[in-house]
C-alpha cells in the first residue's frame, strides 16, 4: 500500500481494535477476579473444612479455613502426608477411605473422635473423588451433635430407671385414649402385667362412670393443651376408707408440635391432705386471733414478701389481707417508694442476720394518700428447727402522740427563741450573745482560727431619746439593728443587742482586716438610714462608734479578754470624736 492515507486509516483501525481488545480483556479479568472473590467469600462462609488430597494421602491444598479443630496449624498441612500430623490409627482409616473413594468412584463417610486440650471431639469426613488420583475431603465438627445424642441416650436411660423406681403412678395414652406406657407402680394399681394393658382404654380397667370421667379429662387436655391438676377422692377396694389422690395430666407433643397424647401421674396424698386440713384449721384459729389484735401484725419471708397479715395491717395500707400476701409493699401500695422499700428491707435483713429485735418510728402513706406515724417492732421469725425464715412485725399507730410531740417541740423552740431573742430589735439578746461568744471562742481555739468582736454604741442616744421620746428611740434602735444585719453577711456571724443602745457583732474565723471591712459596711448602712439627730455633736444624722478587737483564741484563755479589749477600743473611738471605729489587738 503506497497510499499514505490508506496507511493512516489502517493504523487507526488497528489502534481501535487494540483498545477494544484491551477493554474486553480487562473486563474479563475483572469478571474473573470478581468470580474468584465471590467464590472465596462463599467458601469462607462454609463452616465445613474443604481439603484436597492426592490418592496417596498428601494434602494438596486447603480451600477454606472452616470451623473445625485442626491437629496442626493450617499453613503446615499443605504438602504433608496424613501420617505426619494425624495419629496413626486415624491416618490409616483416612487413607483407606481415600483409596476406597477412588476405587469405587463414590463418596465415603469417615467418622472419628480425638482429644484436643483434654476435650473429646467428634468429626465427620465426607471423601469425594474430584479428579484423577485426587479427592475432596469435607470435614465437619459433629461434637455438639454427638454430645446431644449421648445426652439423649443418658436422659432416656435415666427416665427409664426413674419411672421404674418411682412410687408415683405414671402412664401415657395416645389421642384415642389407648395406653402406650405404664410404670410398675401404675400396673400395680391395675394388678395386671404390661402386655395385658397396652392398647387398651380406661373402659377396660374402670367402671363406666369413672372411665367416662377419665376419658373426659384426657379429651380436655388434648383439646385445650392445658395441664390438668386435681385432687380426687376414692374409696379403698374394701370401701371402708376414703383416700385422696393427687392427679396431674399434661399434653404430650410430637416433633411437629402437635398433641399426640396425654401423660398422667398420680399418687396417694391422704396423709398430706389430713395434715393440710389440720394445718388449715390451726391457721384459721391463728388468723382469728391475729385479726382481733388492735395493732398491725405481719410476717415476711427473707425476701421481704408478706406471708401473713392481720386486718389492722391491711387497713394500715388501705387494702384487704388477701391483696397483700406474697407481695412487697410497692406491689400493692403506690405511695410506698422504692427508697422506702429499700429501707424496710435493710432493717429486716439486719434483724435476720443478727437475730435481734429492732424498734423504729416511721411513716406510712396508704393508697388513699393519708400518712400516719407508726412505732414498728421487728423480730426474727424462727422455725421450730431454729432457722430464721423471715421477720415478725408489729406496728402501733402513734400519729396522735407524734402530733403532740411536734406541738411540744414547736412550743419549746418558740420559748427558746424568746429566751434568746430581743423583741425590740429582732436580733439576738445578751444571753444568746454570751453563749455564742463562749461557743465560738472554744471552736476557734480547737481549729486554730482567729476570732473578732465589734462592740457598737449609738452616738448621743440619750440626747436622741430626750428630744424625740422613747417610742421614737425604740424605732431608731430597730433601724440600727437591721442595718447591722444587712452589713453582716455570713450565717456564722452573730448580731446581738448588748444592752441599751449598745450592739455587738461576733465574727468567727475573721482577722482584723476582715473585721474592719465589716465595720465600714456597718458605717455605710447606718449612714444610708439618714435618721435625723439634730442635737448630735458629730452629725445631723444618727451615727455610731465601734470598738474592734481581734485575737487567736486559746484553750487556756478567756473570751472575757476579747470583750474587754473591744470595750476599750470603743472607749477610744468615743474619746477621739465618735462616728468612727478603733481597733485593738490582743
Amino acid at each position: 500500500m503506497n497510499d499514505p492515507e490508506a496507511w493512516v486509516a489502517a493504523e487507526r483501525m488497528l489502534a481501535s481494535y487494540n483498545l477494544a481488545l484491551e477493554a474486553q480483556i480487562a473486563e474479563r479479568t475483572q469478571a474473573l477476579r470478581q468470580s474468584e472473590a465471590t467464590q472465596a467469600i462463599i467458601l469462607n462462609a462454609i463452616p465445613d473444612l474443604l481439603v484436597r488430597y492426592s490418592g496417596d494421602g498428601i494434602c494438596l491444598s486447603l480451600m477454606n479455613s472452616g470451623e473445625v479443630f485442626l491437629l496442626a496449624p493450617a499453613e503446615e498441612l499443605v504438602g504433608k502426608h496424613l501420617f505426619e500430623f494425624l495419629p496413626s490409627p486415624m491416618a490409616e482409616e483416612r487413607l483407606h477411605f481415600i483409596r476406597q473413594a477412588l476405587a469405587t468412584g463414590t463418596m465415603q463417610i469417615h467418622e472419628y473422635q480425638f482429644e484436643q486440650a483434654g476435650v473429646c471431639r467428634y468429626e465427620e469426613s465426607r471423601i469425594v473423588p474430584s479428579g484423577e488420583n485426587e479427592v475432596l475431603i469435607i470435614v465437619r465438627d459433629t461434637t455438639e451433635q454427638k454430645q446431644a445424642e449421648n445426652a439423649l441416650k443418658e436422659s432416656r436411660a435415666l427416665y427409664q430407671s426413674l419411672t421404674e423406681v418411682l412410687p408415683h403412678c405414671l402412664y401415657r395414652t395416645d389421642v384415642e385414649g389407648r395406653l402406650i406406657f405404664a410404670n410398675p407402680a401404675f400396673l400395680k394399681t391395675l394388678d395386671r402385667p404390661i402386655e395385658d394393658c397396652l392398647g387398651k382404654t380406661a373402659y377396660d380397667f374402670y367402671p363406666p362412670s369413672l372411665a367416662d370421667k377419665y376419658t373426659a379429662d384426657n379429651e380436655r387436655v388434648t383439646t385445650t393443651g392445658a395441664t390438668l391438676r386435681t385432687v380426687e377422692a376414692h374409696k379403698t377396694p374394701a370401701g371402708q376408707e376414703e383416700i385422696y389422690v393427687q392427679v396431674i395430666k399434661s399434653p404430650v407433643y410430637g416433633a411437629d408440635r402437635q398433641i399426640t397424647g396425654v401423660q398422667g401421674v398420680f399418687w396417694d396424698i391422704t396423709d398430706l391432705k389430713r395434715t393440710q386440713d389440720e394445718l388449715n384449721t390451726q391457721k384459721q384459729f391463728l388468723q382469728q386471733v391475729i385479726d382481733n389484735m388492735p395493732s398491725a401484725t405481719f410476717v415476711k419471708d427473707c425476701q421481704g414478701r408478706l406471708i401473713a397479715v392481720n386486718q389492722a395491717s391491711a387497713s394500715m395500707h388501705g387494702k384487704q389481707p388477701e391483696e397483700m400476701i406474697g407481695k412487697v409493699e410497692t406491689e400493692f401500695n403506690p405511695n410506698v417508694t422504692p427508697a422506702d422499700l429499700e429501707h424496710l428491707f435493710t432493717l429486716n435483713q439486719q434483724v435476720i442476720s443478727q437475730r435481734i429485735t429492732l424498734q423504729e418510728e416511721l411513716t406510712i402513706t396508704n393508697v388513699f394518700g393519708e400518712t400516719r406515724w407508726y412505732q414498728t417492732i421487728v423480730s426474727p421469725f424462727v422455725s421450730p428447727s431454729g432457722e430464721v425464715q423471715g421477720i415478725i412485725g408489729n406496728c402501733i399507730d402513734i400519729t396522735e402522740r407524734k402530733s403532740v410531740e411536734a406541738d411540744l417541740q414547736a412550743a419549746n423552740l418558740k420559748l427558746e427563741r424568746l429566751a434568746t431573742f430581743d423583741s425590740l430589735t429582732k436580733v439576738a439578746n445578751r444571753r444568746r450573745f454570751d453563749d455564742y461568744l463562749q461557743q465560738e471562742w472554744q471552736r476557734m481555739a480547737r481549729e486554730g482560727q482567729p476570732l473578732s468582736l465589734i462592740l457598737l454604741d449609738v452616738d448621743y442616744f440619750k440626747i436622741y431619746n430626750d428630744f424625740f421620746g422613747h417610742q421614737q428611740g425604740d424605732v431608731c434602735l430597730f433601724k440600727v439593728a437591721q442595718a447591722l444585719c444587712r452589713a453582716v453577711k455570713r450565717t456564722a456571724d452573730l448580731v446581738a443587742r448588748y444592752g441599751g443602745e449598745e450592739f455587738t457583732v461576733i465574727l468567727p474565723n475573721t482577722r482584723r482586716a476582715g473585721a474592719i471591712v465589716v465595720a465600714e459596711a456597718i458605717q455605710s448602712e447606718i449612714a444610708s438610714l439618714q435618721v435625723p439627730h439634730p442635737n448630735s455633736a458629730v452629725s445631723p444624722y444618727v451615727t455610731a462608734s465601734m470598738g474592734i478587737a481581734s485575737t487567736m483564741p486559746s484553750s487556756d484563755g478567756s473570751c472575757d479578754e476579747l470583750l474587754a479589749a473591744a470595750d476599750a477600743a470603743l472607749y477610744q473611738a468615743k474619746r477621739r470624736g465618735r462616728d468612727r471605729y478603733w481597733v485593738r489587738i490582743l
